[in-house]
Formats: structure tokens, sequence, C-alpha cells
């Protein structure tokens, strides 16, 4: 429960107490952390781990992206959120968030406020999730198996869903991991359609080719993953070697998650909310 502990704590320590402005640049080293984390997890996973989630985990990530754009759309235009907070929305709750939020962001250029607006409340939904996603699973008695994939499956940002599934127990994070991966897998494609038409353009005027923007939006780290998975597959690590790689990916993802923490604040999130949702910033 250590990364419970240090995003609940750092939450607090945000939100109570304040953080000087001098150290707000370094909060958002965090994501260097998890990502890292994330890469040397593999040495603690095969390439075995992959085919219990395999297709059917590609299939259940491809729906659950499809319906949760769909649903956000829905209630961002029920509740008069302005369309491009929509958007950012919709691709951060349906497929790997705050990543997902910066990815389109960028395509759309859209107004920093919104940004961080759809950045805060995936961070805030990922914090509620971690807190109370281990105490259902455990009363629902679910496996280590279909708690990950719940995790993976249900919770926005990739270091919230990765220490959500760890929270529970080593096996249900490793499950986690996959699941989300299978969701991540999707950024570009998920991109490309809400930016399809900016794509065309850039194509048009700048050169390049729809493939080299997917790749732009693809998570490289996840190909960092696969390929310390593939050495562990092949026996590559020594058994000391995995005890320092072990370490070594914990403290990653402590500081990571920790991150998350000091990132999320609720009077600003407040604040945005408010803006957001005013009388005529519905349309586009």
């Amino acid at each position: 429960h250590t990364f419970l502990y240090a995003i609940l704590a750092v939450l607090l320590v945000r939100n109570l107490v304040g953080l000087p402005s001098l150290f707000e640049p370094g909060t958002r080293t965090y994501e260097v952390f998890w990502k890292g984390g994330i890469v040397l997890l593999g040495s603690q996973m095969g390439l075995e781990s992959f085919r219990e989630v395999g297709l059917k985990g590609v299939g259940f990530a491809a729906a659950e992206i499809l319906a949760v754009i769909a649903g956000t759309l829905i209630l961002a235009s029920i509740f008069r959120i302005s369309t491009p907070v929509g958007y950012l929305l919709a691709i951060g709750m349906g497929v790997c968030g705050v990543s997902a939020v910066i990815a389109l962001s960028a395509a759309l250029r859209t107004d920093e406020e919104d940004t961080s607006y759809a950045v805060s409340v995936i961070l805030l939904f990922g914090v509620a999730s971690l807190s109370l996603l281990p105490f259902a699973g455990r009363a629902l008695a679910l496996s280590d198996l279909h708690y990950g994939l719940w995790a993976g499956f249900t919770v926005n940002n990739t270091a919230e869903a990765v220490a959500t599934g760890f929270v529970f127990s080593e096996a249900a994070g490793h499950y986690a991991t996959l699941a989300k991966l299978c969701r991540n897998i999707f950024l570009g494609g998920a991109v490309f359609y809400f930016v399809r038409r900016v794509i065309v353009d850039k194509v048009r005027f700048e050169g390049g080719s729809k493939l080299k923007v997917g790749w732009d939006c693809f998570p490289k780290f996840a190909l960092g993953l696969f390929l310390f998975s593939a050495l562990a597959t092949a026996h590559y690590w020594s058994p000391s070697a995995l005890i320092q790689v072990d370490h070594l990916y914990r403290w990653a993802f402590l500081f990571g998650f920790a991150g998350v923490g000091l990132r999320t604040d609720l009077a600003r999130l407040r604040r945005r909310a408010r803006r957001v949702s005013r009388p005529g910033l519905s349309g586009s």
C-alpha cells in the first residue's frame, strides 16, 4: 500500500498546505518516473504474460474505448461543456489519460486552461479509483487476473491504473499494466479520429504521412516494456539483477505516483469546472 499512501500524502500536502511555485516545474517530471518504471517492470514479466490478455484483451479495450468516448461526448453535450474540453475528456477517459489529453491538445492547439482542466479531471478520477477500487475488488473477492484487468480497463491515466493494480497485489499490478497497454495502443487512432481534418491539412501543406502522425502519437515506452519482457522470457536477467531492477522499478513508481498527487490541485479544478461549463461555451 506504499503507492497509495504516497499519492494520498502528497495530495493532502498539495491541497491543505500548498506547493511553492518554485517546485511546480519539478512536478511535471512524474511521467518520466512512471514510464521508466513500466519499462523496468518488463524484467519481472515474460512475454507469456501478454498471452493471458491476448486478442480478447485488445477486443475488450476497443469496445471500452468506443463506449467511453461516446458516453463522455454525450455527457459533455448534456452538461454544456465546451466542444474542445469534451474532446479532451473523451480521449483522456477512453484511452490513456493525461498522455492522450496532451497528444490531442497539441494536435488541436487547444487553450492551455482547457488542457489543464482536462488533465486535472483525469488525475482526480485516477486518485479516486486508486482509493476505492482495491476495497471494491476485495469485497467482490476478485482474482488477481480479474481485478487487474478491471483496473487496467477502467482507470484512465496509466500511472494510476498501474498503481491501482499493485495496491491489490503484485500479480494484479502486472495484469493491470497489460490491460492498460491494450488501451494505449489505440491512442494514435483515437487522436486521428478527433483531428483527422487537421491531419489531412497538415499532410497536404507540410508533407509527411498519416502513418507518421500516428507513430508520433504512439506510446513508445511500451516498446521498452516489450523489450525487457523479451529479455525476461529468454532468461537474460540473473537472480541478483532481477532483485536490483525490482528495487528500481518500485522506486520509479513511488516517485511517479507521488507526482500524481502533487499535480492534483482541487481548488484549481473547481475554478476550471465553473469556467468550462459556463453557458455559451458548448459550441466549437
